[in-house]
């Protein structure tokens, strides 16, 4: 996370153009699976619903953040 800029958003399904998202979370970087600074969320949906999530990476520097496949 020292490298990127990420958000996290939940959207309710259908998404629409111009939807506002259903939740916004703030991330945080964690240790998983032997590797450190993983972005994570601690999440709690108000209702059962079908969501598109949508994660944004952003580089905070040219040429040192390799993006997720």
């Amino acid at each position: 996370m020292t490298d990127c800029q990420c958000s996290l958003a939940v959207y309710v399904q259908p998404r629409r153009p111009g939807d506002s998202p259903l939740q916004k979370f703030a991330l945080s970087a964690a240790a998983v699976e032997g590797r450190s600074g993983v972005p994570s969320a601690n999440i709690t949906f108000p209702a059962r619903v079908l969501t598109n999530w949508c994660c944004k990476e952003n580089p905070l520097r040219l040429g040192v953040f390799q993006r997720l496949n």
